[in-house]
């Protein structure tokens, strides 16, 4: 087995914040607003920061009027991500 923490050097710690706004306006103010990155997925934002630019962030959504309360945090996020492609089915 592997030590305690042996592979976290493949994952970054991030703020990552889900505000209820969606859009290509609402994206670019966020992004403006100096988040490092930010997906839209299900009609809201996920706003991903540095950790010590959470609650900053979390000040600059709330000075663009977006909603963002109790959604907020940290998460672990994977360095690189790969697609797996598997040409036919595995077999049951």
């Amino acid at each position: 087995m592997a030590d305690a923490g042996s592979v976290m050097f493949q994952f970054d710690r991030k703020g990552v914040i889900r505000v209820a706004a969606s859009g290509e306006e609402a994206l670019l103010q966020v992004l403006d607003a100096g988040a490092e990155d930010a997906v839209e997925a299900d009609g809201k934002l996920i706003v991903y920061t540095g950790m010590k630019d959470l609650a900053r962030r979390s000040q600059g959504a709330a000075r663009c009027r977006y909603d963002y309360r109790g959604s907020r945090g940290c998460n672990t996020l994977p360095k690189t991500t790969c697609l797996s492609v598997m040409s036919k089915p595995l077999a049951k």
